[in-house]
């Protein structure tokens, strides 16, 4: 047993094991979708990565995340980040900020990016140091990421149309998902058949938060034939019982939307077309499942039309 295993045996009275929302698989080194370039630039192996994954550190910070209520959502982009650290600085003990400020400068990421690996990076090593298994914290000292404003991105109805040419069921729902139902990739991957109710969808988001979504016409017909066949909407086609991970959606919205968009533009379409609807922002805030309807604000596009009448009755 590791010295991590050994602390978390010691004082918390449970087993080391990871058994949660979240478990670390060494596709989620190589499947690396984020929008921003691949950072693995040494120790590429597959058998050390997947040593890597399987040491201490990496498992001691999940449970611990796990044991804190964490969501797996979260876990899983925490672990993901400090998973990538550790493949280049496999020894936590030995880190340098400059080894940190180097990870975080990674190239071609955008600010999003970079703010959330520093948050991750942060955290692991503030649960180290307080766990007594560092001396310092490397992190200490690491300049805040500023994200500049962005406009909006929705994807327009060619992109939708695009998407669901020709392709298979599975893609076909996932798209309508995102795009009449507004859903995050991880609630697609995760929804069950339980979930979908006469006239809406029950969707639990980020933080463990239940949303309502009424059921759009045109996804009626393929949600009311998932909840005859029962169980995960999309299942693990690897892990029998369980549900197909985020990459999996992701990957598959990626490759069926044309050229420079995402699921995430989908949810920017879908949040954009209920806000014009009846300019309802608190509306919009509820079916995006936002705990800030600030956050709301960076989803909805302002049409020309729109801004010109403002100016134009000035």
């Amino acid at each position: 047993m590791g010295k991590i295993d050994s602390f978390l045996t010691t004082h918390s009275g449970v087993s080391p094991v990871i058994d949660t929302g979240y478990r670390p698989e060494i596709g989620d080194i190589f499947d690396y979708e984020l929008d921003h370039a691949n950072p693995l630039t040494t120790c590429q192996d597959p058998d050390s990565l997947l040593t890597m994954f399987q040491g201490d550190w990496l498992a001691g910070f999940v449970q611990w995340l796990n044991a804190g209520g964490v969501s797996p959502g979260t876990v899983r982009v925490r672990s993901r980040y400090v998973g990538h650290f550790l493949v280049a600085n496999p020894d936590p003990r030995e880190a340098t900020s400059s080894e940190v400020a180097a990870y975080l400068a990674s190239p071609g990421w955008k600010p999003e990016t970079r703010r959330s690996a520093r948050a991750s990076i942060r955290v692991f090593f503030h649960w180290a140091l307080d766990a007594g298994l560092i001396d310092h914290d490397p992190t200490k000292g690491i300049r805040p990421i500023k994200v500049p404003r962005s406009l909006p991105r929705p994807a327009p109805e060619s992109a939708v149309s695009e998407a669901l040419l020709g392709a298979d069921a599975d893609t076909v729902l996932a798209v309508l998902l995102a795009a009449y139902a507004g859903l995050r990739r991880a609630e697609i991957a995760c929804l069950h058949a339980k979930d979908i109710e006469s006239a809406s969808i029950r969707v639990t988001g980020k933080g463990g938060h239940e949303r309502r979504i009424p059921i759009h016409v045109k996804l009626a017909g393929p949600l009311e034939r998932a909840k005859a066949r029962g169980g995960w909407v999309f299942p693990s086609p690897v892990f029998k019982g369980e549900h197909v991970n985020v990459d999996y959606i992701g990957k598959r919205l990626k490759r069926a939307l044309p050229d420079g968009y995402s699921g995430h533009t989908l949810r920017h379409r879908f949040g954009t077309m209920i806000y014009r609807a009846d300019h309802d922002l608190r509306a919009t805030q509820e079916l995006l499942g936002h705990s800030s309807v600030a956050t709301t604000q960076r989803y909805v596009e302002v049409s020309d039309d729109a801004l010109l009448r403002a100016v134009s009755s000035l």
